[in-house]
């Protein structure tokens, strides 16, 4: 009994490792992709904050 219990113990670390093992591949993966998104949707929004300020700023009027 405590034999099946030290393997189930030690299968489940295996199985703990492969699986961070995967997740640090996967998130190597997607965190260029998510910077990229985060650039695409701060530039929109930085334009669209200086198209409402505009109208309140006389100095780039003079």
């Amino acid at each position: 009994m405590e034999k099946d219990k030290q393997f189930e113990i030690q299968r489940l670390k295996e199985n703990r490792k492969t699986v961070l093992g995967n997740l640090t591949k996967q998130i190597n993966i997607i965190s260029p992709l998510l910077a990229d998104f985060e650039s695409e949707k701060q530039v929109p929004t930085r334009a669209h904050d200086m198209y409402l300020s505009c109208p309140n700023d006389d100095g780039e009027i003079k």
